[in-house]
């Protein structure tokens, strides 16, 4: 009994959708290669930084209120070219005044 092939339409399918897996499998490495990131910084003992976003996330808060965190003094962040990043040490600070 010989195999017979795919049907054309099974094929076309499997070629149209090989960019958007090899897309989706690209983006969980980097996301996995991130987070590997983080637990070599964490046990070097080398300080993280957040961006605004994830600050806000973390602290429930919208980007804007912690905006204004920033300029009424509360929270210390670290300009870098065009972005501001936030210390970890300063995240685990300002929840801690927040309980």
């Amino acid at each position: 009994m010989s195999k017979s092939s795919p049907p054309r339409l099974y094929l076309d399918i499997t070629e149209a959708m090989t960019p958007v897996l090899e897309m989706v499998a690209e983006m969980a490495a980097e996301k996995a290669h991130a987070e590997a990131m983080k637990s070599i910084n964490l046990a070097k003992n080398e300080p993280v930084f957040y961006t605004r976003e994830e600050v806000a996330d973390k602290l429930k808060v919208t980007v804007q209120t912690l905006d204004k965190y920033r300029k009424d003094g509360i929270i210390k962040c670290i300009p870098i070219g065009t972005r501001v990043l936030i210390p970890d040490t300063e995240l685990t600070r300002l929840a801690n005044r927040m309980e």
